[in-house]
């Protein structure tokens, strides 16, 4: 079972990289990217360029934000790694639920 520590280690700063690099795969603007983060562009820029330190929590934010674009953008591709393999388990865990449950009827 993945844990949150699986999708980001609980380290005391990230990279400021780690955001760039996940929103670029969409091909979205950094204030497209902060609006699905839940954060002010401001904040999101001085994230993305180091100004302000990257907190694990920070690339949660930005991992949801991606989950929610990939949904949005028909675009699971561009989901990182560890992302997109927790989204195919919920998603078989769903279908085989919902299949159980229309099997039992």
């Amino acid at each position: 079972m993945a844990t949150v520590t699986s999708i980001v280690p609980l380290t005391k700063s990230a990279q400021p990289s780690a955001l760039k690099s996940i929103r670029k795969p969409f091909g979205v603007t950094q204030k497209v990217f902060a609006e699905y983060m839940g954060v002010a562009l401001r904040t999101y820029e001085d994230l993305e360029s180091g100004r302000r330190a990257t907190r694990p929590f920070h690339v949660m934010a930005a991992k949801g934000a991606a989950l929610r674009l990939a949904i949005d953008l028909s675009r699971l591709d561009a989901l990182p790694g560890d992302v997109q393999t927790v989204a195919i388990r919920l998603a078989n865990e769903v279908a085989t639920r919902a299949w159980r449950a229309s099997a039992l009827k």
